[in-house]
């Protein structure tokens, strides 16, 4: 023990960034375990959908929202997110494109005081890779 003592009075500095990288390392992986929002799969969607009321926002542009959404979700831009308030007690669940924008938005709900926020894992593409119904999807020939 007194060698510890020693080394770290002899490299205060060296000691010293030691122990705020490590506080950074640990703060971060805390961050990342308990982390208010968690993906959630087209399946775990479903069930989310039958089971409880649940607020859909779909982060893709305005036309691909039009040619097709999972139905009741609503068409936000991911700069407007404040602009549009939503019962912060439901649960609230992201997509768009791409997992990115999706996890950006949760991030913002939690900031924003939501309680339960989930992001759809794989985006829209798992959705539909899965057979899942879109509501708004244009006909070809009718």
């Amino acid at each position: 023990m007194d060698q510890i003592i020693e080394f770290i009075s002899n490299h205060l500095i060296l000691s010293l960034s030691f122990f705020i990288v490590l506080f950074m390392i640990l703060s971060f992986e805390m961050g990342s375990l308990m982390s208010k929002f968690k993906p959630v799969t087209y399946s775990e969607l479903t069930n989310l959908i039958n089971k409880d009321k649940v607020t859909l926002v779909d982060f893709r542009d305005k036309k691909e929202y039009t040619n097709g959404h999972i139905i009741d979700s609503i068409n936000i831009n991911l700069t407007s997110i404040d602009k549009k308030e939503f019962n912060k007690e439901q649960p609230i669940v992201t997509y768009s494109n791409n997992e990115n924008d999706a996890i950006k938005a949760a991030k913002e709900y939690v900031n924003l005081g939501y309680q339960t926020v989930y992001y759809l894992e794989g985006g829209i593409q798992s959705w539909t890779e899965n057979n899942m119904p879109l509501s708004g999807v244009k006909k070809h020939g009718k």
